[in-house]
């Protein structure tokens, strides 16, 4: 073989004049606008989304932060609009996706997707409990009951999971608790249960016994995965006097002359001569008064000893409305951890996956990945090789050809 010069160029789009490289990062533009498109939210929409099923609903953020939901939706529409013209815009003159070539992969049917704004989700404490089905690929997965917040990989970095509003009755149990009505709870500790129907260790556990206050956040983390929130210190409640006629009665909750509820904690005028009772008292925080509360902040339960007396004597105690409205649920003999007492984080707007038409049936194409050189001449001589390259040079630019020498395997090449 002799002595010879090939001359390489790189592809050039006609469109664009520009030489391929392959070299740039490649976002395929896809967007199906439908009914469920975010530019054609409507109030009813968002509405509908609201509309309890199986007892949840998808706990759209707006409500909780007092949004009406037809200004919501005109902000919504009108951040779809710009959205629209801005990819219309930035397509037009991407260069990036002129910079590549392209293969075929196919065709394949397309589901359009919905647009699910801004949530308030349920958040994990312990996600290893969450079924293996249910765990999202990465924080970009949406398709399962569960969204990954705060990292790229549970148990890695500082990933974690939280549950989709509209599923989570899927982990929640209804019991035929004593209490009534009965509905659905992560956990029911019932101290007039003797059926044994809230908690299946009822039995292990005595209303007047310190083991069941000492255990009760081993014994809820024992039945919720969820990350709860148990009840504030005392410091902060409505604390008040009061009178109560006909002395003690049976229960946490008692009336006071003064018409209001309380749950009593003191006596004021003890002569030391009455039967004193004991009363549980079980402080849970409700999340739905802010999604934003921090849990370290907060404790488990309170006790209180008052004397079970005749007519018209005084206590102190929590004012049972006045706590309720700063975002404390009360409860006495027994506790029940609901959806109401677990963490609340913010699943950020995205789409899912609709499975219902329209859809639309699409080629398939991906990004090359290595960077092709096309050959344009072979040369037998530098000369000859050397005018083929100055054309391709001042059409292409000098980075875009190249002129290789191939020469005998046998043959000596002194390179200087």
């Amino acid at each position: 073989m002799q002595t010879q010069y090939r001359l390489l160029y790189r592809y050039v789009n006609n469109n664009t004049n520009i030489a391929i490289t392959d070299e740039a990062d490649y976002k395929k533009t896809e967007e199906f606008y439908t009914i469920d498109h975010k530019v054609n939210i409507t109030a009813a929409k968002l509405s509908n989304l609201m509309t309890v099923k199986d007892g949840d609903t998808y706990e759209l953020k707006h409500v909780y932060d007092g949004i009406p939901v037809a200004d919501y939706a005109n902000t919504l529409v009108n951040e779809g609009t710009s959205e629209r013209e801005d990819l219309i815009t930035e397509n037009m003159a991407n260069e990036s996706k002129s910079n590549n070539l392209y293969v075929y992969t196919g065709t394949r049917k397309i589901f359009h997707k919905e647009y699910i704004p801004d949530q308030l989700g349920y958040v994990v404490r312990d996600w290893t409990r969450v079924p293996t089905e249910q765990i999202p690929s990465g924080p970009d997965d949406y398709s399962k009951h569960f969204v990954i917040l705060g990292g790229s990989q549970l148990g890695v970095d500082n990933a974690y999971l939280v549950c989709k509003p509209q599923f989570i009755h899927v982990y929640m149990k209804k019991l035929n608790v004593s209490v009534s009505p009965a509905k659905k709870c992560f956990l029911c500790i019932s101290t007039e249960d003797p059926g044994n129907r809230g908690y299946n260790k009822n039995y292990l556990y005595s209303y007047h016994m310190e083991n069941y206050i000492g255990n009760l956040r081993q014994i809820i983390d024992e039945n919720v995965f969820f990350d709860w929130i148990g009840s504030h210190n005392a410091d902060n409640l409505d604390y008040g006097e009061v009178t109560i006629s006909g002395g003690f009665k049976n229960g946490a909750e008692q009336s006071g002359n003064d018409g209001l509820r309380y749950c009593l904690t003191s006596d004021i005028n003890h002569s030391g001569s009455t039967t004193t009772v004991t009363s549980y008292y079980y402080l849970f925080w409700d999340n739905e008064k802010g999604y934003t509360d921090n849990p370290s902040n907060h404790g488990i339960s309170m006790i209180a000893s008052v004397p079970k007396t005749v007519n018209n004597h005084s206590y102190k105690g929590f004012k049972v409305d006045a706590t309720e409205a700063q975002g404390y649920r009360f409860k006495g003999n027994y506790i029940e951890v609901g959806k109401e007492n677990i963490r609340k984080d913010v699943i950020p707007a995205h789409y899912e996956d609709s499975g219902k038409s329209p859809y639309i049936i699409k080629d398939q194409y991906e990004k090359v990945s290595l960077s092709p050189w096309m050959l344009h001449s072979v040369h037998n001589s530098l000369d000859s090789g050397l005018t083929a390259a100055k054309t391709l040079v001042s059409m292409i630019g000098i980075d875009n050809v190249k002129l290789i020498k191939y020469v005998p395997v046998g043959q000596f090449v002194d390179i200087k």
